[in-house]
């Protein structure tokens, strides 16, 4: 997608985790697969979300969320991911990434609106069991993302664009 961007697979994610935390090497691990852009994801365990840039560009970010998130304290609504590790390059991988423990709920909302239609969302909000904290919390990430990636993508990912427009036009006819 990028021409700068690293081709990330499970063995080699699974030798990062191995050499940095011991303690995550003998969990199943797995790529998720995704259309994001950024970074390269991996379910670690039943629970832990391994998250690597897959350019330069979005390094900063991965070096930058560890620092912010705990400075959230108490306040959101809705739960924060807790840092498992934070790695650093290595089996030539050559920048920070980082895993967190608990992320599941907000970032698998965003397939409600990227993926499903307005018809289904309400059986899978009932079926995932979340509140209306974690659900508005996923709809403005899945916005968020949208409205980003449209203008990036609007003349050399047409997928990527149709579905921006698609989510841009969901959240708010869904919140009106």
């Amino acid at each position: 997608m990028h021409e700068d961007e690293l081709d990330i697979d499970v063995s080699q994610v699974g030798r990062l985790i191995a050499g940095q935390f011991p303690q995550g090497a003998g969990l199943p691990l797995r790529r998720l697969e995704s259309s994001g852009t950024e970074n390269a994801m991996f379910r670690l365990g039943a629970d832990k979300v391994v998250r690597l840039p897959r350019h330069p560009r979005a390094v900063k970010a991965i070096a930058h969320e560890p620092r912010r998130l705990p400075r959230l304290g108490p306040g959101p609504p809705a739960a924060s991911p807790e840092p498992f590790g934070r790695g650093g390059a290595g089996d030539g991988f050559p920048w920070p990434w980082w895993s967190t423990a608990g992320w599941a709920a907000v970032v698998d909302l965003i397939g409600a609106w990227c993926l499903l239609p307005a018809a289904a969302r309400g059986v899978f909000r009932e079926a995932v069991g979340d509140g209306e904290a974690e659900w508005a919390r996923g709809q403005g990430w899945a916005l968020s993302i949208a409205v980003i990636a449209l203008p990036y993508y609007w003349d050399t990912n047409a997928p990527v664009a149709a579905n921006s427009r698609h989510v841009i036009g969901e959240i708010p006819a869904e919140t009106a």
